[in-house]
């Protein structure tokens, strides 16, 4: 969390408005720490993927499901990106 924290102050600019990080899940305590700095948390996961098999890029950036963890959770996806 410092790490991003330092690195959002160091380049802070129009072309820096924020920090976000991205995982399969956040701890609680994660979640509070994000908070409490300004960080945003996003919740990845995939649609109808089967771990036994190979993907192209394109394929699994199609089945990539982003959600923002705020007071309200947005989906955003990423097909045609």
């Amino acid at each position: 969390m410092k790490q991003l924290r330092d690195y959002i102050d160091e380049i802070r600019s129009d072309e820096c408005i924020g920090g976000i990080l991205i995982a399969k899940h956040f701890t609680k305590k994660v979640l509070d720490e994000a908070k409490n700095n300004g960080i945003a948390c996003c919740v990845h996961s995939f649609e109808n993927v089967d771990e036994s098999s190979e993907y192209s890029f394109e394929k699994l950036l199609s089945k990539l499901k982003l959600v923002l963890n705020r007071s309200r959770f947005i989906v955003i996806g990423l097909r045609g990106f």
